[in-house]
Protein backbone atom coordinates (compact mmCIF):
# COMPACT_ATOMS: atom_id res chain seq x y z
CA UNK A 1 0.00 0.00 0.00
CA UNK A 2 0.96 3.67 -0.83
CA UNK A 3 0.82 6.71 1.30
CA UNK A 4 -1.29 7.88 -1.79
CA UNK A 5 -3.66 4.73 -0.85
CA UNK A 6 -3.42 5.76 2.33
CA UNK A 7 -5.03 9.31 1.56
CA UNK A 8 -7.20 8.34 -0.53
CA UNK A 9 -9.08 5.50 1.84
CA UNK A 10 -9.47 7.81 4.50
CA UNK A 11 -10.49 11.48 2.59
CA UNK A 12 -13.22 9.09 0.48
CA UNK A 13 -15.21 9.45 3.56
CA UNK A 14 -15.83 5.62 3.71
CA UNK A 15 -14.06 6.14 7.25
CA UNK A 16 -15.40 7.91 9.82
CA UNK A 17 -13.28 10.81 10.90
CA UNK A 18 -13.31 10.08 15.02
CA UNK A 19 -12.17 6.27 13.49
CA UNK A 20 -8.18 5.62 14.98
CA UNK A 21 -6.41 4.07 11.86
CA UNK A 22 -2.93 2.63 12.58
CA UNK A 23 -0.37 2.69 10.19
CA UNK A 24 3.16 1.30 9.78
CA UNK A 25 5.70 3.14 7.92
CA UNK A 26 8.93 1.31 7.37
CA UNK A 27 10.38 -1.69 7.06
CA UNK A 28 12.05 -3.88 9.66
CA UNK A 29 14.03 -2.57 11.20
CA UNK A 30 13.48 0.91 10.16
CA UNK A 31 9.82 0.74 11.15
CA UNK A 32 7.47 2.83 13.14
CA UNK A 33 3.54 3.01 13.82
CA UNK A 34 1.42 5.70 13.37
CA UNK A 35 -1.82 6.00 15.37
CA UNK A 36 -4.22 9.14 13.71
CA UNK A 37 -7.46 10.10 14.33
CA UNK A 38 -8.47 9.49 10.66
CA UNK A 39 -10.15 13.14 10.65
CA UNK A 40 -6.57 14.20 11.43
CA UNK A 41 -5.46 12.81 8.37
CA UNK A 42 -7.81 14.02 6.11
CA UNK A 43 -6.85 17.51 7.91
CA UNK A 44 -3.01 17.18 6.79
CA UNK A 45 -3.56 18.14 3.40
CA UNK A 46 -4.76 21.26 5.00
CA UNK A 47 -1.12 22.59 5.64
CA UNK A 48 -0.36 22.37 1.84
CA UNK A 49 2.71 25.21 2.30
CA UNK A 50 4.16 23.80 4.79
CA UNK A 51 4.17 20.66 3.42
CA UNK A 52 5.22 22.42 0.02
CA UNK A 53 8.24 24.08 1.98
CA UNK A 54 9.15 20.77 3.04
CA UNK A 55 9.61 18.88 0.11
CA UNK A 56 10.88 21.76 -2.36
CA UNK A 57 14.04 22.47 0.69
CA UNK A 58 14.57 18.51 1.73
CA UNK A 59 14.10 16.49 -1.11
CA UNK A 60 13.62 18.60 -4.58
CA UNK A 61 16.59 20.80 -4.41
CA UNK A 62 18.83 18.18 -2.16
CA UNK A 63 20.65 15.88 -5.22
CA UNK A 64 21.91 13.88 -2.57
CA UNK A 65 18.48 11.93 -3.13
CA UNK A 66 18.96 12.01 -6.81
CA UNK A 67 21.96 11.60 -8.17
CA UNK A 68 24.12 8.69 -9.12
CA UNK A 69 25.60 7.69 -6.20
CA UNK A 70 29.27 7.86 -7.75
CA UNK A 71 28.41 11.54 -8.44
CA UNK A 72 28.35 12.71 -4.55
CA UNK A 73 30.97 13.12 -2.34
CA UNK A 74 31.37 12.24 1.21
CA UNK A 75 31.48 16.25 2.63
CA UNK A 76 28.98 17.27 0.38
CA UNK A 77 26.66 14.44 1.29
CA UNK A 78 27.57 15.20 4.86
CA UNK A 79 26.62 18.69 4.01
CA UNK A 80 23.43 17.98 2.83
CA UNK A 81 22.15 15.49 5.51
CA UNK A 82 23.02 18.12 7.93
CA UNK A 83 21.03 20.63 6.20
CA UNK A 84 18.00 18.30 5.44
CA UNK A 85 17.87 17.61 9.49
CA UNK A 86 18.50 21.30 10.46
CA UNK A 87 15.77 22.21 8.36
CA UNK A 88 13.36 19.64 9.40
CA UNK A 89 14.10 20.93 12.88
CA UNK A 90 13.02 24.48 12.48
CA UNK A 91 9.62 23.19 10.84
CA UNK A 92 8.89 20.90 13.46
CA UNK A 93 9.84 24.15 16.02
CA UNK A 94 7.27 26.75 14.08
CA UNK A 95 4.44 23.99 13.95
CA UNK A 96 2.24 23.35 16.58
CA UNK A 97 1.64 19.91 17.69
CA UNK A 98 -2.23 20.12 17.95
CA UNK A 99 -4.49 18.10 16.20
CA UNK A 100 -3.50 17.13 12.59
CA UNK A 101 -0.04 18.77 12.57
CA UNK A 102 0.82 15.29 15.25
CA UNK A 103 1.12 13.63 12.63
CA UNK A 104 3.02 15.89 10.03
CA UNK A 105 5.64 16.42 13.32
CA UNK A 106 5.38 12.61 13.33
CA UNK A 107 6.52 12.13 9.77
CA UNK A 108 9.31 15.17 9.86
CA UNK A 109 11.05 13.92 12.93
CA UNK A 110 11.41 10.51 11.61
CA UNK A 111 12.76 11.99 8.28
CA UNK A 112 14.80 14.41 10.48
CA UNK A 113 15.88 11.04 12.66
CA UNK A 114 17.14 9.45 9.36
CA UNK A 115 18.92 12.43 8.16
CA UNK A 116 20.79 12.48 11.56
CA UNK A 117 21.74 8.99 11.50
CA UNK A 118 23.06 9.17 7.58
CA UNK A 119 24.93 11.99 8.62
CA UNK A 120 26.71 10.01 11.57
CA UNK A 121 27.31 6.81 9.02
CA UNK A 122 28.51 9.26 6.31
CA UNK A 123 31.09 10.71 8.99
CA UNK A 124 32.21 7.57 9.64
CA UNK A 125 34.36 5.09 7.02
CA UNK A 126 31.46 2.87 5.43
CA UNK A 127 31.03 2.47 1.77
CA UNK A 128 29.05 5.64 0.63
CA UNK A 129 27.17 3.93 -1.77
CA UNK A 130 25.66 1.82 0.75
CA UNK A 131 24.62 4.59 2.60
CA UNK A 132 23.58 6.66 -0.04
CA UNK A 133 21.45 3.93 -0.98
CA UNK A 134 19.65 3.12 2.80
CA UNK A 135 18.95 7.11 3.35
CA UNK A 136 16.89 6.90 -0.22
CA UNK A 137 15.79 3.87 0.65
CA UNK A 138 14.47 4.97 4.37
CA UNK A 139 13.44 8.94 3.41
CA UNK A 140 11.24 7.63 0.11
CA UNK A 141 8.36 6.45 2.35
CA UNK A 142 8.00 9.91 4.07
CA UNK A 143 8.82 11.80 1.02
CA UNK A 144 5.56 9.63 -0.79
CA UNK A 145 3.55 10.46 2.45
CA UNK A 146 4.02 14.39 2.11
CA UNK A 147 3.58 13.97 -1.64
CA UNK A 148 -0.27 12.36 -0.94
CA UNK A 149 -1.27 15.54 1.23
CA UNK A 150 -0.70 17.99 -2.01
CA UNK A 151 -3.46 18.55 -4.38
CA UNK A 152 -2.34 16.69 -7.91
CA UNK A 153 -2.00 19.73 -9.12
CA UNK A 154 0.21 21.15 -7.44
CA UNK A 155 3.92 22.46 -8.92
CA UNK A 156 5.53 21.08 -5.83
CA UNK A 157 4.06 17.62 -6.15
CA UNK A 158 4.59 17.30 -10.16
CA UNK A 159 8.36 18.32 -8.99
CA UNK A 160 8.54 16.09 -6.04
CA UNK A 161 7.12 12.91 -8.13
CA UNK A 162 9.84 13.36 -10.80
CA UNK A 163 12.46 13.36 -8.40
CA UNK A 164 10.69 10.41 -6.48
CA UNK A 165 11.38 8.78 -10.02
CA UNK A 166 14.52 9.56 -10.41
CA UNK A 167 15.44 8.29 -7.06
CA UNK A 168 13.43 5.24 -7.37
CA UNK A 169 15.81 4.38 -10.94
CA UNK A 170 18.95 4.53 -8.56
CA UNK A 171 17.83 1.58 -6.44
CA UNK A 172 18.08 -2.15 -7.03
CA UNK A 173 15.04 -3.87 -7.51
CA UNK A 174 15.20 -5.32 -3.44
CA UNK A 175 15.19 -1.82 -2.37
CA UNK A 176 12.70 -0.54 -4.93
CA UNK A 177 10.59 -3.44 -3.52
CA UNK A 178 10.94 -1.96 0.28
CA UNK A 179 9.82 1.66 -0.91
CA UNK A 180 7.14 0.13 -2.07
CA UNK A 181 6.14 -1.67 0.36
CA UNK A 182 6.83 0.61 3.04
CA UNK A 183 3.01 1.67 3.62
CA UNK A 184 0.85 -1.00 5.74
CA UNK A 185 -2.82 -0.16 6.72
CA UNK A 186 -2.89 -2.38 9.97
CA UNK A 187 -5.76 -1.43 11.97
CA UNK A 188 -9.00 1.05 11.45
CA UNK A 189 -11.46 1.19 14.62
Amino acid sequence: MRAADVMKLVTSGAVKPEAEIAVELGFPPFKVTLRLKAGDIQKLALDKRTVSEVLRRCFVQRRIFYVPFDAEGREYSIGSAVEIANELRAVQARVSDAGANAALLTLLARWENISVDARQKLQGTGQLTDILREYRVKSLPIVEALIAMLPADSPDRHDAEDKVEGTKKSLPGPDLALVSDAWRLTDIH
